[in-house]
């Protein structure tokens, strides 16, 4: 049912131009009540009745009260695109297709279309997407996390498996942008515009380094102005000019960094016998 009041959701959208198909016009009140009949009968039954009430499972959440999810083990999925005897039919308007056909009406949210017999086969013959559907077999997709935070033995366990092929998603951070050698990397996602040129060149070197892939480099850009500016102009950062490294002799943070090292230098050549352990130093 719709959450708000006098509000329109897909099915009850549906329910509301279904009529249409014939000429009828029906009330909002009448698909309202239309609806939750469906609801009752199929899944909710007071009388434990319920057509689908073993293909379900329910719990209170305590916000929304009962709520209701798929038993798994109670469906299965097969593609229709295998079974020829299935009749197809796309939208005159939004050209969506669908194996469901009442009265010729569209069951796309506000769509006006009508729906109208095709062969996908025939009709999408040329669609770049079908042909990948249909054409290239599926690969099993194994993800791992790669992190700093883990021993250096489990991360050297991922790291081997990732290399070997057994694991072909890593979601890694900036660990892996410090020259770490992958083999037959191919794709690299970015989730943010890395800060310079050199950390980007760090992270997208990564991919391609076998002469028989071509890498693939992809960039989200977050909603930060630094990230904004180069979506803006991207050759910023991917043309790979680095600005030649330097040192800001009045920086006070470096200054003081010196006068510790000259400090603690100068202690340990008068007083060697502390030099060595930490615990003796500080005590």
């Amino acid at each position: 049912m719709p959450v708000k009041e006098k509000g329109v959701n897909t099915r009850l959208d549906y329910l509301l131009r279904m009529p249409s198909g014939n000429g009828d016009i029906v009330s909002q009140n009448k698909a309202l009540c239309l609806l939750e009949g469906i609801w009752d009968v199929l899944i909710s039954g007071k009388d434990n009745r319920a057509a689908w009430k073993e293909h379900f499972y329910s719990f209170s959440d305590g916000k929304n009260g009962v709520v209701f999810g798929l038993r798994p083990d109670y469906w299965e999925l097969r593609p229709a695109i295998i079974d020829k005897q299935v009749k197809w039919y796309r939208c005159t308007k939004c050209k969506r297709l669908t194996l469901h056909n009442i009265r010729n009406v569209c069951p796309t949210f506000c769509c006006e279309g009508k729906l109208i017999e095709c062969n996908p086969t025939k009709d999408l013959s040329r669609n770049h997407y079908r042909k990948l559907y249909t054409n290239t077999l599926p690969l099993t997709m194994t993800a791992h996390e790669h992190t700093a935070q883990l021993t250096t033995d489990k991360a050297a366990e991922i790291q081997k498996l990732f290399t070997e092929g057994e694991v072909n998603i890593l979601s890694c951070s900036t660990t892996f942008e410090l020259g770490v050698d992958v083999g037959e990397l191919e794709i690299v996602f970015m989730r943010n515009v890395p800060p310079t040129a050199a950390n980007y060149i760090q992270r997208a070197g990564r991919a391609g380094r076998r002469t028989s892939s071509t890498a693939f480099v992809l960039t989200f850009a977050q909603r930060r102005s630094h990230d904004f500016t180069h979506y803006l102009d991207p050759l910023q950062i991917i043309k790979g000019e680095i600005k030649p490294p330097y040192i800001e002799i009045t920086n006070d943070k470096i200054i003081r960094r010196h006068m510790y090292a000259v400090a603690l230098s100068m202690f340990w050549a008068e007083y060697p016998r502390y030099f060595g352990f930490v615990n003796s130093f500080f005590l």
